[in-house]
């Protein structure tokens, strides 16, 4: 599962207006976005959503720019996972 993780994490980073032209993996971005707290973890209605009326919508994980909320990333367990531990660690680090 660790493994797996980690693949996931070296994938290299796309996004339409964060970064750009960077060759950051997605560890790299999420590490920058938990140090920097200009990132926050939100919920976003899902691009699918059931055709059943009578089923609450379904939200998507994503991190967003405090400082343009119109852009955000859809992320994974894992990568909220992993942001939440970085975010935690660097809160230690500045008390």
């Amino acid at each position: 599962m660790e493994q797996q993780n980690n693949k996931e994490l070296d994938k290299r980073f796309r996004h339409h207006a964060w970064f750009l032209k960077s060759k950051m993996t997605i560890a790299e971005a999420i590490e920058y976005m938990a140090k920097c707290h200009d990132f926050f973890l939100g919920k976003k209605l899902s691009r699918k959503q059931s055709t059943n009326l009578l089923e609450p919508p379904s939200y998507d994980d994503v991190i967003y720019d405090s400082e343009c909320p119109c852009h955000s990333w859809r992320i994974t367990q894992i990568e909220k996972d992993y942001f939440l531990e970085k975010r935690n660690q660097y809160q230690e680090d500045k008390v």
